[in-house]
């Protein structure tokens, strides 16, 4: 099972499920799209490892990118909302990592609405190689907080996200570590669509990250 980092976001209320593969049926839409390209990183610095052993994103007050990984590579707009792929690196080198960071934001004075509601569903990525076979997954999802803990049911908000760290060093289920070669990062995001009160939307976008040979 791949190594993940787990982060609860207070500010947001976001619960990372960590530890599974998670498979969504998407809706396709046509985006406009924008992609920048980001250096090569072989290095962890930024990501210390936590007192589990796995590693730490920091995140700086409500910015919702973390300490390197800030490389913008993909922006879709649907429906009044930016569905936005931030990686530490657009390359790698074998055995390193990669932060992975899915913003969803609203763009024309709607906001994403969560805690009860079940208009925002999930946020995340679902990374696959040359040939279509997953190699990592990522999802946030909806939570609501402990009484006194926070915001509670319902709080709209303009702004969420969901990150986590791919580490290429870790082999997949059949024992096979990642390869060089070019993965594909499907960004996607379900949320209140501009349909009506009971509209959901879903956005997609696609990004892509090279593993460099060691």
């Amino acid at each position: 099972m791949r190594k993940r980092t787990s982060i609860v976001l207070s500010v947001l209320l976001i619960l990372v499920a960590t530890g599974t593969v998670s498979s969504y049926a998407y809706i396709t839409h046509n985006t406009a799209t924008s992609s920048t390209t980001a250096a090569p990183a072989d290095s962890t610095s930024g990501f210390p490892r936590d007192a589990s052993g796995g590693w730490t994103l920091n995140f700086v007050g409500t910015n919702p990118t973390p300490a390197g990984c800030t490389d913008l590579v993909q922006t879709a707009f649907i429906q009044g909302y930016s569905l936005k792929t931030y990686v530490s690196s657009s390359a790698v080198t074998a055995g390193g990592l990669v932060c992975i960071d899915i913003v969803l934001q609203n763009v024309n004075g709607t906001a994403v609405t969560w805690g009860t509601s079940s208009l925002f569903r999930f946020i995340g990525y679902n990374l696959t190689d040359s040939s279509g076979r997953t190699v990592d997954s990522f999802y946030c999802h909806p939570t609501v907080p402990p009484p006194g803990q926070g915001p509670g049911p319902n709080v709209l908000r303009t702004t969420t996200y969901c990150a986590a760290i791919w580490d290429t060093s870790v082999p997949n289920a059949a024992g096979v570590s990642p390869q060089p070669g070019t993965y594909h990062i499907t960004a996607s995001a379900a949320y209140p669509g501009a349909g009506g009160p009971d509209s959901i939307a879903t956005a997609q976008s696609a990004a892509s990250v090279t593993v460099l040979p060691p």
